[in-house]
């Protein structure tokens, strides 16, 4: 935001955008899984439905107090949202799939840059990967392993080079790789020598 418009948006703000964002993917998601497995669900279920995606999530509390930790919270929410539903589309038959492999790709790269601990899900970028293999094998593709090659490096290289990315900024600005900023938290004791239960 601050690239084209020079102007520094504010964390409520950011924050109110990103839940914002995370809620429609929420709804996208729930809108492709009806439309492919169950068209005929009534119009009351799907807004019962919505209505549940918009208030079972920490956005009402997150909003409240909009302050530094919420902001890349919300950003999670946001960018992972948005890579299930780039996912679903590219498990859906159909054209433009290595489109949508990126486009998840870089969707949850984004995710794990905002929250680190988004990198535990990733196992799960490989399930996707192999569903559309055994896809392909069964309908006989040509050139199908060169294809299912095609479509790993989509998924699975904008994830790598934003974690690569993320190291190396971690490196520059921390001195170390895998340091978050945790020993630099601000807080009523020394939060480095903390004993956590």
């Amino acid at each position: 935001f601050k690239l084209p418009t020079d102007v520094q948006l504010s964390e409520g703000l950011a924050c109110a955008f990103f839940c914002a964002g995370g809620f429609v993917a929420g709804l996208a998601v729930f809108w492709e899984l009806r439309r492919r497995f169950f068209p005929a669900t009534p119009a009351g279920t799907m807004f019962l439905g919505a209505v549940m995606l918009g208030t079972g999530n920490l956005c009402a509390m997150m909003l409240t107090r909009s302050q530094f930790y919420e902001v890349p919270i919300a950003a999670a929410y946001f960018f992972s949202g948005w890579s299930v539903w780039a996912l679903a589309r590219a498990l859906a038959p159909g054209r433009f799939r290595r489109r949508w492999l990126l486009t998840a790709g870089v969707a949850f790269g984004l995710a794990i840059a905002s929250r680190p601990h988004f990198l535990l899900a990733a196992p799960l970028l490989p399930l996707v990967w192999l569903w559309l293999a055994r896809d392909r094998a069964r309908t006989q593709v040509p050139r199908r392993l060169g294809l299912a090659l095609a479509d790993a490096a989509a998924l699975l290289a904008p994830v790598g080079l934003t974690v690569a990315g993320l190291l190396v900024y971690n490196q520059l600005r921390f001195d170390a790789p895998l340091e978050f900023g945790q020993k630099f938290q601000l807080g009523g004791s020394n939060v480095g020598k903390m004993t956590l239960l």
